[in-house]
């Protein structure tokens, strides 16, 4: 179980930096759109 959670560990903090990434760039593209909308 150790070995498996070793060779996995690298995988999901990736995957989490990943979907941090894109969730905060996520909530700024919609915050630009937003503004864009709202300005036109």
């Amino acid at each position: 179980m150790l070995l498996f959670c070793q060779s996995y560990a690298p995988q999901l903090s990736v995957i989490l930096h990943f979907l941090q990434f894109f969730y905060s760039h996520f909530i700024f593209l919609l915050c630009f759109f937003y503004v864009k909308n709202t300005i036109s």
